[in-house]
């Protein structure tokens, strides 16, 4: 049952998606509303991750220094969301349920969106705890969003 909790992150999307074909009208003017509310979501997303995995060892904080370089480089939030719920919190998937609302409504791109955030599960293989890298990407996404 535990792993239902990926799928239902992700549905926020694809409701995101279908709430913009339903209210064509509305989405103009709530734009900036939806923008903001993107990034304070973001923000909350990132403080419940490194909340819920934060470790005093040094390759939790190489792993985050590793994730801004990442981050920076490639902007695909769905990729390291994918990688913050190999650990499965229902917390951090809701709130990307949230975040997947205004997103949908922003820049719908569902199927590119299901191969990165399905692509981190292979991490699951792998008995270590990768959250520290979508840590530090999405704090540099969140960096680049504010600047914009």
């Amino acid at each position: 049952m535990q792993y239902l909790i990926p799928i239902v992150a992700f549905l926020g999307l694809a409701a995101g998606i279908l709430l913009k074909k339903t209210c064509k009208e509305e989405i103009k003017p709530g734009k900036p509303y939806f923008k903001i509310l993107e990034k304070i979501i973001l923000a909350i997303i990132i403080i419940s991750i490194f909340h819920f995995n934060y470790t005093n060892d040094i390759y939790f904080y190489l792993l985050i220094i590793a994730g801004l370089g990442l981050g920076w480089l490639l902007s695909y939030n769905y990729l390291y969301f994918g990688i913050a719920l190999t650990t499965l919190n229902p917390l951090t998937a809701v709130l990307i349920f949230i975040y997947g609302l205004p997103r949908g409504t922003l820049k719908p791109e569902l199927k590119k969106n299901i191969v990165l955030f399905a692509l981190p599960f292979l991490l699951l293989l792998i008995n270590y705890n990768f959250t520290s890298v979508a840590i530090g990407a999405l704090t540099s996404i969140l960096i680049k969003k504010i600047k914009n």
